[in-house]
């Protein structure tokens, strides 16, 4: 039967799109009475995923819907007596476990269908009396101290095994202190949890949004006018109901979740902030920024996920400031091999209308740098493709003789030694000859002013920075630091009345819209340039 399973697979990535799949593959899934491997039903559930996202047409639809049907069954036969073979490989009625944030396990806690259980620690982690030292009620913290490893300090406090997890949120949720230094704590601990459901809907299989744009999308695009997509204007962001909103949230954490992964804007996502806008051959994006607390200085920290007829594709983020960003790219595994040149010019074109960016940048990471996966698949070369170019002139120059060589139509390949020297710069894709300010480029300004006006004492300046920074009647700012960062930028720059306005507009806006903000502050930024040429 693994035979027969196996060469129902091979049918599987053979068929040519628009037809109906074979039944082979379904009746050898319903068969095979729990003896298929993990990594085969892996294997075809990365298909199902590809051909649901590039279905081509609705025979497309119903085969693919039938193959999910068919694995659920088996998964659920299969799952049953082998869990840790299954485990973490994002399939119905497999379990996940893996080590998360202390924000996304209480949000997982919440959600229904899924059981959360403490799995143990890391080798390394942080004793757990660290945390609970600080949390639990004076006439407990003695227990900290005499009972020695985990194990006999929940004996002695009478934690069940089943509650254990709980216990430790609740204790964490307890320490009096800013986020930041709770996660840290809670981070220290390094807890393994483990997710189950009873149910297939926690599975990257049937993680999918229910409604935005839908496509039939024939041929793969390998060829296209990219200047012409990112200067397409893009369309205004669906309208979504509370519901939807939601289902959204969920879907985007839960994609991660299952590849054990977070990102800060999905774990900490400001509900305000989130966009969701539909676009070609069936692409949603989804654009969501960070709760206040957990804003970076003046930049925006700004994550997505793509979605491609309701399933997420790919994720990433951008570090928005101004007119540039720090961009990064990441295809979820099952899609690799569609259409990621697409896909990242659509995102490219996604920000840059969005927040009126010229500047990208991609950091090495990105094609290669501590990442073998890269130099082997000249992922320089992608973004190269696209418009990228190193930063640094010498390797411009590199590249652009390499890309001659490449495009002479003789086979030549740049080999692994030249691609690793393009890791030694970031990539830029540019519409200026000269790099907008960074955040350091401002931060550098301020620390001088610190120095020279106020000695060094940065309780003074930010005391003199409020004290001169009012804002007019009307306007309400909800943060303090949102108007420290106005008001501290006032009293190092000293902009006239137009830039004023600006720094006002971005202290009211700071905290509830990314999108407006980096508007207020990109007008700031021209004003700051203007005012440093010689």
């Amino acid at each position: 039967m693994k035979r027969a399973f196996s060469e129902a697979i091979l049918r599987w990535e053979n068929t040519p799109p628009g037809l109906r799949l074979p039944a082979l593959a379904a009746e050898a899934a319903r068969n095979a009475e729990g003896l298929i491997p993990a990594q085969w039903l892996q294997r075809w559930m990365h298909l199902l995923l590809f051909h649901s996202a590039y279905a081509s047409d609705e025979s497309w639809v119903s085969a693919t819907e039938d193959g999910r049907r068919a694995l659920d069954i088996v998964a659920r036969t299969s799952v049953s007596g082998r869990r840790k073979a299954f485990r973490n490989k994002g399939l119905p009625y497999a379990e996940t476990q893996s080590t998360f944030t202390l924000d996304l396990l209480q949000w997982m806690m919440t959600l229904p269908d899924l059981r959360l259980s403490f799995a143990g620690q890391g080798a390394s982690a942080a004793p757990l009396s660290s945390l609970l030292s600080l949390s639990l009620p004076p006439f407990e913290r003695h227990l900290t101290e005499t009972c020695t490893g985990t194990t006999a300090l929940f004996h002695a406090l009478g934690v069940q095994t089943a509650d254990r997890l709980s216990f430790l949120l609740q204790q964490a949720a307890r320490i009096p202190c800013d986020p930041s230094t709770r996660d840290h704590l809670f981070s220290a601990l390094q807890v393994f949890c483990t997710v189950r459901s009873g149910l297939p809907r926690f599975s990257l299989l049937h993680n999918r949004l229910s409604f935005g744009p839908h496509s039939f999308t024939g041929d793969i695009i390998r060829r296209f006018d990219h200047q012409a997509l990112l200067d397409t204007p893009l369309p205004r962001p669906l309208r979504l109901s509370a519901m939807q909103r939601q289902e959204l949230c969920t879907c985007i954490r839960l994609s991660l979740a299952l590849l054990q992964r977070e990102t800060d804007p999905a774990t900490w996502m400001d509900p305000r902030s989130l966009r969701l806008i539909g676009l070609e051959r069936g692409i949603a994006i989804a654009l969501y920024g960070l709760t206040p607390e957990r804003h970076l200085p003046l930049e925006s920290y700004i994550g997505y996920t793509l979605l491609r007829n309701g399933y997420p594709v790919a994720y990433g983020g951008a570090w928005v400031f101004g007119r540039r960003a720090l961009f990064g790219i990441n295809i979820f595994p099952a899609y690799r091999g569609g259409e990621s040149g697409y896909i990242l010019c659509q995102l490219l074109r996604t920000f840059r209308q969005s927040f009126g960016i010229t500047w990208f940048e991609v950091e090495p990471y990105q094609y290669g740098l501590g990442n073998p996966e890269g130099i082997a698949s000249g992922a320089f070369w992608f973004y190269y493709r696209y418009g990228f170019r190193p930063a640094d002139p010498t390797l411009a120059k590199l590249a652009g003789r390499e890309h001659r060589k490449i495009s002479s139509g003789k086979g030549y390949r740049s080999s692994a030694s030249v691609l690793k020297r393009f890791t030694q710069s970031n990539l830029v894709l540019s519409e200026e000859g000269k790099a907008p300010p960074s955040v350091s480029d401002i931060t550098e300004t301020l620390t001088a002013m610190v120095a020279s006006r106020c000695a060094g004492d940065r309780s003074r300046a930010e005391g003199e920075a409020l004290k001169a920074f009012a804002l007019p009647a009307g306007y309400t700012c909800s943060s303090r630091n949102s108007l420290q960062e106005a008001a501290v930028l006032q009293l190092a720059h000293r902009p006239g009345a137009k830039a004023r306005r600006c720094l006002v507009h971005m202290a009211t806006t700071r905290e509830s819209d990314p999108y407006t903000y980096q508007r207020w502050l990109s007008q700031y930024l021209r004003m700051w340039e203007q005012r440093q040429r010689p």
